[in-house]
């Protein structure tokens, strides 16, 4: 199995919405804040192209952005339809995509999204 990954950084603000009575430690991520979050995308397939390729960076990049774009400098919770933690950013990210290469080769295996040096969430769908 052959694998290629690109990342991609955008910049956006979030608040994360808690159930009631969970703890005050939470209360500093349901206030407004930012983050600049890094978007990795893995991209696998069994076979190369005829170039020796899985997929093309540049294409591969080029869909990414058109797709970050749309959450890049906006206020997340106003736009997504889902409280937006990094878990959830990531299984929109790898849906939407999964969408979009659903006739090809090759098919998104993982999504990794960080929101800070130390901090990610992954998704990908079970075997």
């Amino acid at each position: 199995m052959y694998k290629v990954r690109v990342k991609r950084i955008f910049s956006a603000a979030h608040n994360i919405c808690y159930e009631k009575g969970r703890g005050e430690s939470r209360k500093k991520c349901e206030g407004l804040h930012g983050h600049n979050w890094e978007v990795q995308v893995c991209v696998e397939s069994e076979e190369l192209n005829k170039e020796g390729m899985v997929i093309d960076f540049r294409y591969l990049k080029k869909q990414v952005e058109k797709l970050i774009k749309e959450l890049d400098h906006r206020y997340l919770n106003q736009i997504l339809p889902f409280n937006p933690t990094s878990e959830n950013i990531a299984r929109y990210i790898f849906q939407r995509l999964k969408e979009k290469f659903a006739r090809q080769r090759y098919r998104v295996s993982e999504v990794i999204v960080r929101e800070s040096k130390d901090t990610e969430a992954e998704y990908k769908e079970g075997e």
